[in-house]
């Protein structure tokens, strides 16, 4: 019987029960449905992932499609639901044309059409009788979607469109989806009608339309349609990627989504109770978002906390078994941050989503009360968790060292796939300017309150209150340099310190009500004691990294940081004997980690030895370059020969 593994003893000493803390994180119950589509899953060879960094792109995308279509078939013969079909998705961990579909195309839809336009496409979109993708980013726009230069003008003789794209900048570039699969596309188009002998554009509108035909699958006339080739670093390699251009298509009235504004047959506009009502689809990407990165930052924490136990590297002296590299604070200072930040994404993505289906459900009403507050929250949370995880992924690679840079760990792929949510919806550095103008409103002329230096940082109640002092404070400020004739490009670089500061006090305040009431609900038990503890030293973190805010606004007494510091090495050391039941408790299969160092049992090298042995043959292939090696030698010798030769 061999030795348990240091991951197997470690387990032994977890101090609370994993099951119970998984069911704390997930507490819908997808732990079970989880594990009953993974029998499914695992099973199939359309989704073997150990075979993905072999692929060229032409096979990564064709292997895409043939995925989707698996899958597909899948749901319908066991009669999955669409929630089912969701965590089936996840289960994959690959982006592919269905993706968009769900993510995008599908709830723009059920978020932007009248009722009567949703009678007809949502049945069409939930069976798959049609594929679609959503167009917004062109070559020349992205976040300055008021600029789109994609028209849709009015035709009232004929009660039509025509969609046109009328400079080479107008040519929608980056649709998920577009560039081999979908039918169909929702269009953001500058809504032009004809008005008293003159044209009054009224900016971006949603327009649903048909770019395939049914039944050769290519382009309908009047629309070019390609895919836009590789990713970086491999990334996302099963996502058609694509760009489309309109010349002058034609297509009916109600192709306007018209649930919040309306263009009757003779060219009468009705306006949207709210400017903003457009960005109900953003904000829905950005929800899901914020749960999808916290998973790619748990699924590294994990692996690279394994693999971290059972390295061991240098000891005191000969005598003495070398030290299992976590141990040390060069590599746990690197880690503990990251996973203390994924559990509080996590359960920021579960609080995210529930404002949106709250807003989304006032929406259908017409009360808007929420959507400007919903709009800026999101904002903030997708710049803060994008640039925390994208920064995350890669530190547990780089703690991993040599190994971690295999495609065989994992960590890589996690990384490409999630560097680009720094740039897509919104460039990051956009974004902070919404989240400041929300904040500079909500702030309205208010001075913030003034206080005394704290001298110490003891417990969260207090870390709370100076996250959020330290954001009004950097919130006045920017007021000041507001007003006037300042503007926002000139305060563009301001804005970023300032945002972040802003989102920090609302995780803070957040994920600390959440806290508390797992504390009410859950009291005495060990799950939630390491629920806060984890969030604590994610508050200590946070107000040790605000340093220089603290002290330049005379919030704290420069005398408190080494007591911090002391608090936080500390709270951390006390956290190491936790961090494989931490990990454990995400939920993980090895199967959905697909990786040699992060598997359970604890085995990273005799992993990464059947790893290479049983992928030989995609990997050398028919060796073709024996035929170049063999030349080489024989040109080698030669040159010796020769050279001897002249010697003579």
């Amino acid at each position: 019987m061999p030795e348990p593994s240091e991951l197997e003893l470690c387990r032994q000493k977890t101090s609370f029960h994993v099951p119970r803390l998984t069911a704390l994180l997930d507490p819908e119950g997808r732990q079970q449905v989880k594990a009953d589509l993974l029998k499914i899953l695992t099973n199939e060879p359309a989704f073997d992932k150990r075979k993905r960094p072999f692929l060229s792109r032409a096979e990564s995308l064709a292997a895409g499609v043939a995925a989707t279509r698996r899958l597909l078939e899948l749901k319908r013969q066991h009669r999955w639901s669409q929630e089912q079909l969701s965590v089936a998705m996840e289960l994959l961990g690959d982006t592919y044309s269905l993706t968009l579909h769900e993510l995008a195309f599908r709830p723009v839809i059920g978020s932007q059409a009248s009722d009567e336009q949703q009678a007809y496409w949502l049945p069409l979109a939930s069976e798959y009788a049609i594929f679609g993708c959503y167009a917004q980013t062109e070559l020349g726009h992205g976040s300055n979607v008021q600029k789109l230069e994609t028209t849709a003008t009015y035709m009232p003789e004929k009660e039509e469109f025509e969609i046109h794209s009328p400079t080479l900048t107008s040519t929608k570039w980056w649709m998920g989806g577009l560039g081999v699969m979908a039918t169909h596309c929702i269009v953001q188009a500058q809504l032009l009608v004809p008005d008293k002998g003159r044209v009054k554009g009224y900016g971006p509108h949603l327009f649903i339309m048909r770019i395939r035909d049914e039944e050769k699958h290519e382009s309908v006339p009047g629309v070019i349609i390609g895919d836009i080739g590789p990713k970086a670093h491999g990334a996302m390699a099963g996502l058609d990627n694509g760009y489309i251009r309109f010349s002058h298509v034609r297509i009916p009235r109600n192709a306007m989504l018209a649930r919040f504004a309306q263009l009757s047959a003779n060219g009468t506009y009705t306006r949207p109770p709210h400017a903003k009502l457009s960005y109900g689809g953003m904000i829905y990407i950005r929800a899901q978002m914020i749960s999808s990165l916290a998973r790619a930052l748990a699924q590294s924490v994990t692996i690279a906390t394994r693999y971290l136990h059972v390295r061991r590297q240098f000891s005191e002296n000969s005598d003495v078994p070398e030290t299992p590299v976590i141990q040390y604070p060069s590599v746990y200072m690197r880690v503990v941050p990251s996973l203390v930040n994924a559990y509080v994404f996590k359960m920021l993505g579960k609080q995210m989503l529930t404002e949106y289906n709250a807003m989304a459900s006032k929406l259908k009403d017409g009360d808007t009360a929420l959507l400007a507050n919903v709009h800026a929250m999101s904002s903030g949370l997708k710049v803060y968790v994008s640039t925390a995880v994208v920064e995350g992924c890669e530190t547990c690679r780089r703690a991993c060292g040599g190994h971690g840079f295999m495609a065989s760990a994992g960590l890589a792929a996690i990384y490409a796939h999630q560097l680009p949510s720094t740039t897509y919806e919104g460039d990051n550095y956009i974004l902070n300017q919404q989240v400041c103008r929300a904040a500079i409103k909500l702030h309205n002329g208010k001075a913030a309150h003034s206080t005394s230096p704290q001298v110490s940082v003891k417990n969260a109640r207090e870390a709370i209150h100076l996250l959020q002092t330290r954001a009004a404070r950097l919130v006045e400020q920017l007021a000041r340099s507001k007003s006037g004739s300042t503007s926002w490009t000139d305060l563009s670089w301001k804005c970023v310190s300032v945002a972040n500061a802003v989102t920090e006090a609302n995780i803070a305040r957040h994920v600390g009500q959440a806290i508390e009431a797992l504390a009410v609900s859950y009291a005495n038990l060990p799950e939630a004691d390491a629920l806060k503890s984890v969030y604590e030293l994610w508050l200590f973190y946070a107000v040790e990294n605000a340093r220089g805010d603290l002290l330049e606004h005379r919030l704290v007494a420069s005398e408190i940081f080494q007591p911090l510091r002391s608090t936080i090495d500390e709270r951390t050391r006390q956290l190491l004997p936790e961090l494989i039941g931490l990990t454990d408790a995400f939920g993980f299969s090895d199967w959905e980690l697909n990786s040699t160092l992060g598997g359970a049992a604890g085995r990273p090298y005799e992993e990464l030895l059947r790893y290479a042995e049983e992928t030989e043959k995609w990997n050398l292939g028919e060796r073709r370059y024996r035929e170049d090696v063999l030349a080489l030698l024989e040109e080698g010798r030669s040159g010796l020969r020769s050279s001897a030769q002249s010697k003579l």
